[in-house]
């Protein structure tokens, strides 16, 4: 017999993304500084004072508490701001300055029960976080896609998350609009399916105000790992929903965590929408400009708590232990929600060379407490291989909440390679957990030369 040399071979596995932080809280310290200028113009320049009003700056909120908070020039608190004055200021160079220090939990508020939808009428004061702004605007086509997402569905959860799913699938994150002077609004970014994270907000809470949901935009600083970014800590907006009995409960479109953040995000606003945050300078003088540059932030986390629960328990299986080359697999997963409560997650199948996935790589799921579903990814082995070589491809499953499983599968020439037809037969018979008949599996029998006994 001739003999066979056999190679195994794991195939590198990019993965997309993974969560900034999977610790359960940080503990972070931060500066913030408003460096401007102030310039002569004229002959005899002079300045009687400089008022700024900040309203972007860490506060107490749901998941967040501060431990250190200072102020240089010292500022006085109002309801929705803070205000430095400077009596006479110097021309030159000055900066209105805060530090503070902020720890922060991974603390959703739990939807344990279904709320269903459409919902009940609602307390008056919940009216602002259902009408339309500047920039988070209704027109027909925003009413007319949130009523087709809407269709046959009748628990909020599903629905919140189902919208945040399509925003994030059908708008490109292109970060050539925070070249304008302010956030595109809503119907802007649906005609043109693009923007950053402020703007695909926008459009999330549009879709879900014009079906009667309260919702309402949060800005203020995250944690990415993108290279995108010069650096990791930026300002950052999201969204939070209300839910009836329970409370207002974060999604972050642009970064797939739905019905939660992670400890990264640090709140330094939240209202009806964007343009309400902001700062805003007056002064009085004589032949003076007032020069405002762009803010420095620095952050730097002292301490990490904890992890995130594991509130996923997922299964990996390929359809076919072995198959040939240029075939078709069926990569099956059964997802089992192990809390309580609700748990949206967006799941990955982590890229691997040679093999093209002919579904979306991520998918998101939405289970009630202790609910199980299934779903599956179709795969092709596209790479071209080496006879007489057993390749092992592996199969890599990574939620959002950096939960994960893995499996692999083998090609072989000497293995049978599945047409895609085939393949889609097992789809159904997966979710009914049966298995169809296989009417292209084939038998082959052959007699061996042997002496017979007499």
């Amino acid at each position: 017999m001739r003999a066979v040399n056999f190679l195994i071979l794991l195939l590198t596995i990019p993965l997309v993304f993974a969560s900034p932080y999977d610790a359960a809280s940080l503990t972070v310290d931060g500066f913030l500084s408003i460096p401007i200028e102030i310039r002569a113009t004229g002959s005899n320049p002079s300045i009687s004072s400089l008022t700024t009003n900040m309203s972007w700056y860490p506060l107490t909120h749901q998941g967040q508490e501060i431990l250190f908070f200072t102020t240089v020039p010292e500022a006085d608190y109002n309801k929705d701001s803070l205000t430095f004055f400077l009596n006479k200021p110097d021309i030159g160079h000055q900066s209105f300055d805060i530090e503070y220090q902020v720890k922060t939990f991974v603390d959703p508020l739990l939807i344990k029960k279904k709320v269903s939808f459409p919902l009940s009428p609602l307390d008056a004061s919940l009216s602002d976080y259902l009408t339309a702004t500047n920039t988070i605007d209704i027109t027909a086509a925003i009413r007319s896609l949130a009523a087709d997402l809407a269709v046959d569905e009748d628990d909020l959860f599903t629905l919140v998350t189902k919208i945040a799913s399509w925003t994030k699938s059908n708008i490109e994150y292109d970060l050539s609009t925070v070249n304008v002077e302010a956030s595109q609004p809503s119907s802007w970014v649906l005609a043109n399916k693009r923007g950053v994270c402020d703007e695909m907000t926008n459009l999330f809470i549009s879709l879900l105000r014009s079906l009667g949901i309260p919702a309402r935009f949060v800005s203020g600083l995250a944690y990415t790992e993108s290279d995108l970014f010069d650096t990791p800590w930026g300002a950052h907006g999201w969204a939070e929903v209300y839910f009836p009995g329970n409370g207002w409960v974060p999604f972050d479109v642009t970064y797939g965590q739905l019905g939660w953040v992670d400890a990264s995000h640090i709140v330094f606003a939240a209202g009806i929408d964007s343009e309400k945050f902001g700062n805003s300078f007056t002064w009085l003088g004589h032949n003076i400009d007032v020069i405002i540059n762009q803010m420095v932030i620095d952050t730097s986390v002292l301490k990490e708590t904890g992890s995130l629960p594991l509130t996923l328990s997922l299964d990996v299986t390929p359809l076919q232990d072995e198959v040939g080359p240029n075939s078709y697999q069926l990569v099956m997963v059964e997802v089992e929600n192990t809390m309580p409560y609700y748990v949206a997650d967006e799941l990955q199948l982590a890229d691997v060379t040679g093999l093209s996935v002919l579904d979306e790589n991520f998918q998101v799921l939405t289970l009630a407490p202790y609910e199980t579903k299934k779903m599956y990814w179709r795969v092709l082995v596209d790479q071209e291989l080496e006879n007489n070589y057993i390749y092992t491809f592996p199969l890599i499953l990574v939620s959002q909440r950096g939960i994960s499983a893995e499996s692999s599968f083998a090609v072989t020439s000497t293995s049978r390679s599945l047409s895609l037809s085939w393949v889609e037969r097992f789809i159904k018979a997966f979710d009914e957990q049966t298995l169809p008949y296989n009417d292209e599996l084939f038998f082959s029998c052959a007699a061996e030369n042997v002496n017979p006994r007499i």
